[in-house]
């Protein structure tokens, strides 16, 4: 069901979906041995603290 909401481009309309506007996130495993896949990463352990960083942040197109 969410799947047919995402190609629809209405997943954050789901009650299964939580939107929140953030400026940094920390991401804990339920156990250190556990693996997570993180922004295309898989990372293993935790937690792993991620922050938004404007200046860092480019976007390439084409005119």
């Amino acid at each position: 069901k969410l799947f047919g909401l995402y190609i629809m481009g209405k997943e954050l309309q789901s009650p299964l979906v939580s939107y929140l506007k953030v400026k940094a996130v920390e991401v804990e495993p339920d156990q250190l041995e556990d693996c997570m896949n993180i922004d295309g990463e898989v990372l293993e352990g935790g937690p792993w603290r991620m922050e938004v960083v404007p200046s860092l942040f480019k976007v390439l197109s084409e005119k």
